[in-house]
């Protein structure tokens, strides 16, 4: 028994949009900081943000706000990517963000 006796959950789209319904596509880059963790305390080599950022930005489509002088994000690459509608200024939003300023963020 490979799952050994454990129950795993598939959830499957029933209404109307089938499974798109419930596919949130929700994509997070990480923190810089989480990727310098792992190339200077953890040995993972090429694996800093000096090294990856590079990566995403070729790979993002973004099409967003942008702040002046920031050069973070990609615009000619495969994977789209924009602000969700209703997301910013919503309670959960609001949640977020304090949750990462008490962490030490931001």
């Amino acid at each position: 028994n490979r799952l050994a006796n454990r129950v795993i959950s598939t959830p499957r789209g029933k209404g109307v949009g089938g499974s798109s319904s419930i596919n949130g596509m929700v994509y997070v880059r990480g923190h810089p900081m989480d990727y310098e963790t792992w190339a200077n305390e953890h040995g993972a080599e090429g694996w800093s943000w000096t090294d990856v950022a590079g990566y995403f930005k070729k790979m993002e489509n973004y099409n967003g706000p942008i702040e002046e002088g920031c050069d973070l994000r990609g615009t000619q690459g495969p994977l789209h990517v924009k602000v969700g509608k209703n997301a910013i200024k919503t309670p959960l939003y609001d949640a977020f963000i304090q949750a990462g300023q008490s962490a030490g963020y931001g």
